[in-house]
């Protein structure tokens, strides 16, 4: 009998000033087989339930560091259900001007950083599942 690797499933909490550089990092990731959690929610549905659901049934959450100190709110409250949680959680700086803003933001939590500046999107997919792959099998 084979057992089949169980594919990761990931929450992205980023900044809408980021979400062209998300939405390519989760084709990427899909394209890789891991269930990357989606944050279509429609008008009407009750967001903290459906957020910490999708938060608990998680692997790992990939907290995208803000362009500017203070925004991004709802990722910032991502990162604090997740942390309460226990959730791994894996900050990524899309930029190297976002490491101003990961101090400020990063100093209260012991994360795994990555600097994506110059990865390809499958590049960092790639970082992101290695290190799922981890926090499934801790």
């Amino acid at each position: 009998m084979t057992l089949r690797k169980r594919h990761p499933q990931i929450f992205l909490s980023y900044s809408m000033a980021d979400r062209g550089f998300v939405e390519a990092v989760k084709r990427s990731l899909r394209k890789s087989g891991a269930r990357v959690v989606d944050d279509d929610i429609k008008a009407g549905e009750r967001v903290f339930s459906i957020l910490k659901k999708a938060l608990s049934e998680s692997d790992i959450v990939v907290f995208v560091v803000p362009p500017h100190e203070g925004s991004g709110h709802w990722a910032l409250a991502e990162l604090g259900a997740a942390k309460a949680l226990d959730k791994v959680v894996l900050a990524v700086l899309p930029d190297r001007t976002r490491f101003r803003n990961r101090n400020s933001l990063l100093s209260l939590f012991d994360y795994e950083t990555v600097d994506a500046t110059g990865l390809s999107e499958s590049a960092l997919a790639q970082r992101i599942l290695d290190s799922a792959e981890v926090a499934v099998a801790a």
